[in-house]
């Protein structure tokens, strides 16, 4: 489970680079880490990750959109 934890932390700081600095393939990257890394926990208390996932997706494809993102 420190590994999972682990892995969602560093999806964290990548999305939250990749936000800061838009570049939208780490953010979708970061995302997608997130959402592999939250169906070992899904039926524990994290299910707050897949939300983090989702959003950081989210994210991405409105910086897609807007066209702010650097490829």
């Amino acid at each position: 489970m420190v590994a999972v934890q682990g892995v969602i932390l560093a999806a964290a700081a990548l999305a939250i680079w990749g936000a800061f600095r838009p570049r939208r393939q780490l953010v979708t990257v970061a995302g997608l880490l997130m959402l592999l890394e939250a169906i070992p926990t899904i039926f524990s208390v994290a299910p707050l990750a897949l939300l983090a996932g989702v959003g950081f997706l989210v994210i991405a494809h409105r910086m897609e959109s807007s066209g702010i993102a650097s490829t």
